[in-house]
């Protein structure tokens, strides 16, 4: 009786296995077959007449801004470690002591 369980469970589990296996492969199939359908119909759209009016316009940016933002990004990934690092070695350890008052 147990053997019989056990070629029963072993049928099942691998079963299971599968058909979940088999289901993977079918939707991963499904999906790269579905991203290409759209690929052409994007790219059968862009050879359209109209397609050129649906281009979005190219950024520019003027040097100004640019310097700015390096600046900003820069003062960002150096001046919040000082700060953080400033903090925590000077005014956390106050936080632990009262003043001293006569």
């Amino acid at each position: 009786m147990h053997s019989l369980g056990v070629v029963l469970f072993s049928a099942a589990f691998f079963g299971i296995i599968v058909l979940v296996t088999l289901g993977v492969a079918v939707t991963l199939v499904m999906s790269f077959h579905r991203g290409r359908l759209a690929a052409v119909a994007r790219r059968q759209h862009l050879l359209l007449d109209q397609g050129a009016y649906h281009r979005p316009d190219p950024i520019r940016t003027s040097l100004i801004e640019g310097v700015f933002m390096v600046l900003a990004t820069a003062l960002l990934l150096v001046g919040l470690p000082v700060v953080l690092a400033a903090t925590f070695h000077f005014l956390l350890p106050l936080l632990g002591h009262a003043s001293s008052s006569p």
